[in-house]
């Protein structure tokens, strides 16, 4: 007689953190973690990745645990995304907004900004025109980047022309865990250096720090 196969209570937290981030709005999953924490950190323990939960804001991913010879033991599992010059400044600029935005203390649900918005506050950054068509395509590519590394979440799906600067993203909270606020002023610093001095070493050694925390 052949058993019936009984499912992993667990399944869905296990199967959202290899997808990716989860959230405490995401209810079922996050409740897994919560309730079946230890079984799911020795799940992927076995796999060599590290499960990062913070309680308090809400939030769960997975981290690669470096072998003794420094290099990735879970064998490329968990993707690790290098992000250029223009995705870095983003990732600073988006974890400035989110900590001011806490400060403040507001009864808004989510930290969001428009593309019209992430773009103005990209400008310090770059020596571009605000109404040069190089500047928005990369800003758009650096918005881009950050929605693949789960930073940004598009919120509103509004795709036609006279609409795209209306385009509004929120800010994952997961940013405080891969960017703490503390690497900013040295990260922000090299940023602004003006970018003829710096070189490709230099901007190389800046996105794997980036790349560390986001």
């Amino acid at each position: 007689m052949i058993k019936e196969k009984r499912p992993i209570e667990y399944a869905s937290a296990l199967k959202g953190l290899i997808k990716g981030a989860i959230y405490r709005e995401d209810a079922v999953a996050w409740n897994q973690i919560i309730t079946y924490t230890n079984p799911i950190k020795t799940f992927f323990e076995k796999l060599s990745l590290d499960v990062f939960v913070d309680e308090q804001e809400g939030f769960a991913f997975l981290k690669s645990v470096s072998s003794d010879d420094g290099k990735d033991a879970a064998g490329g599992l968990v993707v690790r995304r290098a992000l250029s010059r223009n995705a870095t400044a983003l990732c600073v600029i988006l974890r400035e907004e989110l900590h001011s935005w806490e400060r403040s203390e507001r009864e808004d649900q989510a930290c969001v900004l428009t593309r019209k918005q992430l773009r103005e506050k990209m400008l310090p950054y770059t020596r571009l025109a605000e109404d040069d068509s190089k500047f928005h395509s990369l800003v758009d590519t650096a918005i881009t980047q950050a929605c693949d590394s789960q930073l940004l979440r598009l919120v509103n799906a509004e795709k036609g022309t006279d609409r795209r600067d209306d385009q509004q993203f929120q800010i994952q909270r997961i940013i405080k865990a891969r960017l703490p606020i503390n690497d900013l002023i040295q990260i922000k610093n090299k940023l602004t250096q003006p970018e003829e001095t710096e070189s490709e070493e230099t901007e190389a050694r800046e996105v794997d720090h980036a790349t560390e925390h986001a």
